[in-house]
Formats: C-alpha cells, structure tokens, sequence
C-alpha cells in the first residue's frame, strides 16, 4: 500500500498504517493511506481516529469541538517519522461503529502544516482508505472599511494566499436569543447558530457577513476556516440598538430617575430643577426606545435624589430632599418621614439611593450627610431613620453603591449582609473604597480596612446569584479585569473571580439581560472616540463569560439604571448624561432590525 522506504523518507508523500478490528469469526482489516501536497515539507504524520454516533469531519476540519473534547472520542492514534515504519496499527477501534479518521502533518518543530479527513463505517473484509491532506491555514481578521464584514484572509506554511478555503461561523449570543436570519443561519442550540453554507476565499481572503441577534443582545463571533492552525480569535458587538438620547429636563443632581413599576405598568420617572417630576412612557420601534410625558407632580423643594423602592413586586418612586424626607410620587404609599431633620445637624443631605433586602436584613435607603461631618444614615422604606453609621468621615459626597454581599463565618457557612461602598479620599486620583457591612442596628466598617487588594478603582458594583458578590476593577498583566469579591469574617476580602474588561469601568451595574435567569453584568468605558457600553453574560463561552462592547457614542454617562421598561421579563437600560440633560434607553432583548448580507456559498 506504500512506497518503499526511501520514497517515504524522501518525499513523505505517502504513508500507510493498518488498522487491526476483530470480529467473531473474521479478522477485518483497514488501511489508511496519507497523502500529503506537494511542497510542503512534513516531518512526522499523525493519524487519529475519533469514534461518535455525531461527528462528522466538519466538526474536526472547522474546530467545532475543541482540543478537549475531541480527546475524548480517539479511539487509536499513530505517529509516523521519518526513518520508522511506514505502517503502524491502530488498534482499539471498532467494527461498526461511526469513525472519522484524521491525518496531520507536522514540521520539524511540530506545527501543523497538513491536515485531511475523512468518514468511515462498518468495517468488513480488507478494506483500504486514503486521506488526501491539505495545507494548514493561518487566519488573519480585518474588518472591512465600512465594518459591515470581516476581512477573512488564509496563508499556506508558506504564507502564500489560499484559494477556494471554506469558511464558517458560530454566533454565541444570550440566553433565548434568535438569529436575524432563519435561512443564512442554522440554530445549534439556545442562543447559538452557525452559517448554513461555507463561504470560499478567492485570491486568499473573503468578506464575510455574520448573522447577528435579531434582538438587542451582545453577541460573539467564532470564525472556522477549515484546517486552521488556531482557531480564529473571538470577537465581540452589541446588535440592534439604536441608541436615541433624548433632551429631558433633568434636574443638576446625582440621581435625577428612578424606575417605576405598578402592576403591568412600567416607567421612567425624572425630576427637573423646578423640582417638577415627569412619569414618562417608553415605546420601542425598530429597536429604538422613545420617551413620552404621560403625568407630573410636583416634588420637594431642595430634592437630591429619586429613590426606587421594591413594594410586594412592585416599585414605588420616592423623592428624598436635602433633609432626608420621603416624598411619595405617582401612587407610592405616604412615607413616615419619623426622626431628627438633618441640616442643621449632622449637615445637608446630598445623596441617598437604596440598599436592597439581603438575607433577612430588609432594604433600606442610604443617605449620605455633607456641609461640615461627612457621615451615612439609614432610612428604612417608610422614612423611619435608624442609628448613623460611624466610621472615617467619607468625603466627596459619593456614595458608590449598596447592595448584598456574601459573607464566610466562621464554620465556613455564608450568610448575606449588606454592604455600602463609598469613599475614603477626596483626589478622585486616588480613590479608596470602604465597606461598610450592615446589620439591624447599623453599619460598621469592614475590618479588612475597606480598601485591600483589589479594592482601588474608578468605581465598584454589586451582582446577585446564590453567592452574592462585589465587583471592583483591579489590574493584572492582561489589563483591566472586574474581581468578584465576598467577604469573611476572620480573612476580609476573598476574590471568588475575574474577568477581562476593556477599558476602566465607569459605573457597574447588573440586572437579567436574557432569558436564563442568571445576573449578568454591565459596565461603561470611556475612549477617544466617546463612551461604549461593555456586556457580560452569565453565559460562558470558552469558558469564560460571554462579553461584548458597543460601538463607542459621543455622549458621556453619568449614571446607569437597570429595569424592565418594556414588559418583555428582561432587563433594560437607561443611561443618563446629566451635564448634557440627556436620556437614552436601551431596550435590551427587544427585536430590532438588522440588515443581514447573504455571502455566496462555495463552489461544488
């Protein structure tokens, strides 16, 4: 079946191996044949057989399945090098059984440089097969000029331009999400499709156009060149939103809106300088959101803040003025407003937003006291005042954020607490972060100090789940990474996680932006070309989270709000730019249009 030896040697055109299975009353055998291009220089031939009711060779030829999991189907593996054998035996396969049988070729230091495939069934008799390889692709992405494509180009070992290499694609988007596209696009699984038909370079490269979500959704993208000698870097973008600010009269304060919901109805409600508050209605077309006036009422002179308070599934929109009084808006039961003023006395109120229920702990309102003695208080949801909370003063008149935290006792069994980030230096240029964990009676300071490793940073956030976690920006050799944090009570600050990011975050918020049910995260990152907005799913791609970034807006974000604006069960987002009194919603999940290019398929 093979040239003699010395033609092997020479050339390594042709190689054979003789694959020995076992029946009851026969001994069938199968030999392969590898025969490799010409002007390709191969040092050694692996042959590998991987048994699966399922695999097909293009799940192997397009790096459908990764290294792992191919690993787990060989059945037999053969190395040939020159100067051996020319046959070996790959003992261990089946008689019947579904076998895709794959030849590589390496050079002398052991890249791949060949590669070839092909299918193979029950095994009678003595049967022969050949595999005819090709050369290995290296893969280089460019987007095209106008970014509506990417820019595939393939090289031989050589670095000459392959023609007539197929490529493919897998979208990963979120949990529940649908291609734009049912017929240039072919579902794989939930929130997964691939390219119904291979596209072929010509003259070494193609344009490919990918299926994006047909919803407002984060998405990557697996380019498959076949026999590629790496698979292609993932890539990342946000499909469908049309982001539209819209000029409000926002009120010069930190929290001008808050979220409202009462039953079926969703809003968003703002207040303006003239301490006027608007209940705005939000509609969607074409995956824009618009904004529309639907009532006012009047709130408090010397309002510092809109506060969105949960109520048995509900949320009620509060008013908190500069004394740290509640003032209900649109239907939310009268508050109390019970305990001292506080200008006057500890100083003004400048900011208050909410620290949600953890565990047993109910929610409550943070309010954060200036004018002379930097200092917290609590106001709990019927504006009862508890304990102030003592500590350094805080400075800056910035509370970063409140929300739950897990916490490690000492049996090593977690418990929820409430935490409130702010803090502790006045030069935004170095900015140290305190945690303030909370229990019935008050707050105290975290005793690990607040600001341990990985506490410094631009700004922090809070995600929920079965173990409730601080996220916090730090940085590693890779750049900029979000940590997930959790508290114990004997060791301070344990890091659980990290992830990249692509820039410092500006704010971190979280919120469901699919349909799984798990937290995800959303952070924004200011460039040179303006303010983009970064996703990451719970969804794990490669094991790592499911990420994306927007394309980059020319308005700046103040503060970012996470709800249900549009009664879909999914998260949306309102991104506020105070200084230039602008609003826009990003209708997350909501179909939006997107125009979808079909490539041609590649020749018979």
């Amino acid at each position: 079946m093979a040239k003699d030896d010395g033609d092997t040697i020479r050339s390594m055109r042709s190689l054979a191996l003789v694959a020995i299975v076992s029946a009851c009353n026969s001994a069938p055998t199968l030999s392969v044949v590898v025969q490799h291009p010409d002007g390709i220089p191969v040092a050694s031939t692996e042959v590998t057989v991987y048994e699966s009711a399922t695999l097909a060779c293009t799940g192997v030829e397009f790096g459908v399945l990764d290294a792992a999991q191919l690993e787990a189907l060989v059945t037999a593996d053969e190395t040939l090098e020159p100067g051996g054998a020319t046959t070996g035996s790959l003992d261990g396969i089946s008689r019947t059984n579904n076998k895709v049988i794959v030849a590589r070729g390496f050079d002398t230091t052991g890249a791949l440089v060949t590669a070839g495939c092909l299918q193979e069934g029950t095994i009678s008799g003595t049967e022969s097969v050949t595999i005819t390889t090709i050369a290995a692709a290296s893969v280089a992405l460019q987007p095209s000029p106008d970014e509506t494509s990417t820019i595939v180009t393939a090289t031989d070992p050589s670095g000459a331009l392959i023609d007539g290499r197929a490529i493919s694609w897998t979208v990963y988007g979120p949990a529940g999400s649908m291609p734009a596209s049912s017929t240039l696009a072919t579902i794989d699984s939930d929130g997964v499709w691939e390219a119904t038909n291979a596209t072929c370079t010509s003259d070494g490269s193609a344009a490919i156009h990918i299926v994006p979500p047909g919803s407002v959704a984060g998405y990557a993208v697996q380019m498959r060149v076949a026999w590629a000698t790496s698979p292609a870097p993932l890539f990342t973008n946000v499909a469908g939103p049309t982001v539209v600010p819209q000029a409000l009269p926002l009120a010069p304060i930190a929290r001008p809106c808050a979220i409202r919901h009462s039953g079926t109805t969703q809003r968003l409600v703002c207040v303006d300088s003239t301490n006027t508050a608007t209940d705005y209605t939000v509609s969607v077309t074409n995956g824009a959101a618009m904004l529309a006036a639907s009532n006012t009422q009047a709130a408090p002179t010397g309002t510092v803040a809109l506060v969105s308070v949960p109520n048995n599934g509900d949320l009620d929109v509060y008013a908190v003025d500069d004394n740290g009084n509640l003032a209900a808006l649109f239907g939310a039961p009268a508050p109390t407003n019970g305990g001292p003023a506080k200008c006057g006395t500890l100083g003004c109120i400048d900011d208050a937003m909410v620290a949600p229920a953890c565990g047993n702990l109910p929610g409550r309102i943070v309010l954060h006291a200036s004018s002379g003695l930097d200092t917290l208080r609590l106001v709990d949801f019927t504006g009862t005042y508890t304990p102030a909370i003592p500590g350094n003063p805080f400075g800056a008149g910035k509370i970063y954020d409140a929300g739950c935290i897990a916490q490690l006792e000492g049996s090593g069994s977690p418990t929820q607490v409430q935490a409130i980030v702010s803090n502790t230096a006045v030069l935004p240029t170095n900015i140290a972060v305190s945690i303030y964990a909370c229990n019935a009676s008050g707050c105290t300071a975290d005793s690990s100090g607040g600001a341990a490793e990985g506490m410094r940073g631009s700004t922090v956030g809070f995600i929920g789940g079965t173990e409730p976690r601080l996220i916090a920006e730090s940085v590693d050799a890779t750049g900029v990474v979000l940590i997930e944090l959790i508290l114990s009570s004997t060791d301070g600050v344990i890091e659980r996680s990290r992830m990249p990011a692509a820039a410092a975050p500006t704010h971190i918020v979280s919120g469901q932006f699919d349909t799984d049910g798990q937290p995800d995260l959303v952070w924004d990152v200011a460039s040179a070309k303006g303010t983009a907005v970064e996703i990451a799913y719970s969804r794990q791609v490669d094991d790592e989270p499911l990420e994306a970034l927007s394309s980059a807006g020319s308005a700046a974000i103040d503060d970012i709000l996470v709800g249900d604006l549009t009664s879909d069960g999914i998260d949306d987002l309102v991104l506020l730019d105070g200084s230039g009194a602008n609003v826009a919603v990003v209708p997350i999940g909501m179909p939006a249009p997107s125009s979808v290019t079909a490539d041609p398929p590649c020749s018979p």
